[in-house]
């Protein structure tokens, strides 16, 4: 967990007041968070545990370890301005942030982000592709299988899209995979991992975690909805997500073999569904990203 709080002084002794707070981590796995400030990058910088609690014991003795570390982050206050509105919650509902009224009648929101640290870019390798949203694949196999991935995303979302997901493809027939997806009507991202092991015994139920996406209007009163930021990153046996810079995810799937053949986005619409090879126009998303990356298993990184 994480809170913001104001610092006052009480009879002579200095409290601090409860303002906001949230969950630093909305993946059950997100153990023992130790943070620094970094002098020479500027960043306060975030290392935890990734635990192993999803996998039977047997496996824990096989392996002959448990956990690993979880990638660096960055911790910052961050501001959003002109803020009207949610896809759906009333700002005062949201206890994860803090609202100042501005004389045109907008917000000015402040909150904890929560990103990748800029340093893992230097793990990028070679590009991988990506299918192609606007027209009907919504498929892209990799020549050669990886176990290190990078996916970063970013994509505008009509009304009418109830949901916009990723599929990482663990077999070659597709039929093993962890799937990600941001459910508007639900304002919640959701990793299912149901069908990412078929090893017995894997805990292998959802993360969940409420997120939403802010309106801001301008001087004009033209209302514009808040971009949909995603990025990924998937090593062997640790997956974490990072939404927003506001919604972190970390958990743990157990492929068989460990290894991912391609990436499959998918959109569904209203109370149905509708794949995105169903239509030339994806579904009206705005695409301003969409990139994947090997990511260096040997390189080494300067924070």
């Amino acid at each position: 967990m994480w809170m913001h709080g104001s610092i006052k002084i009480v009879d002579g002794n200095p409290t601090m007041e409860y303002d906001y707070g949230g969950r630093l981590d909305h993946g059950r796995r997100y153990y023992a968070p130790n943070s620094f400030w970094d002098p020479i990058s500027q960043h306060h910088v975030i290392f935890a545990w990734l635990q192993e609690n999803d996998l039977p014991e047997l496996w824990h003795e096989r392996q002959a370890w448990s956990g690993m570390l979880s990638l660096p982050r960055i911790l910052r206050h961050t501001e959003m301005f002109f803020v009207c509105g949610t896809l759906a919650t009333p700002l005062e509902e949201i206890t994860s942030i803090r609202k100042e009224l501005n004389p045109q009648g907008t917000y000015t929101i402040s909150t904890l982000a929560s990103a990748p640290h800029p340093a893992l870019e230097q793990l990028r390798g070679g590009p991988l592709p990506f299918p192609t949203p606007t027209k009907k694949s919504a498929i892209a196999t990799f020549a050669h299988p990886t176990k290190h991935l990078e996916i970063d995303i970013s994509c505008l979302l009509p009304r009418e899209v109830r949901r916009l997901g990723l599929s990482i493809l663990h077999s070659s027939d597709a039929k093993q995979r962890t799937t990600m997806y941001f459910d508007a009507a639900a304002e919640t991202f959701l990793i299912d991992r149901s069908q990412s092991t078929t090893i017995t015994d894997v805990d292998t139920a959802p993360e969940v975690a409420p997120h939403t996406l802010f309106l801001v209007r301008d001087d004009h009163g033209a209302v514009a909805q808040e971009f949909l930021d995603v990025r990924a990153f998937y090593d062997v046996s640790a997956l974490e997500v990072f939404v927003n810079e506001r919604t972190a995810i970390a958990t743990r799937i157990y492929p068989d073999h460990a290894t991912c053949f391609g990436i499959e986005v998918f959109l569904e619409f209203g109370s149905g569904s509708q794949s995105v090879s169903d239509s030339d126009a994806g579904g009206g998303v705005v695409w301003r990203r969409s990139h994947c990356w090997e990511i260096l298993s040997r390189q080494a990184i300067v924070i």
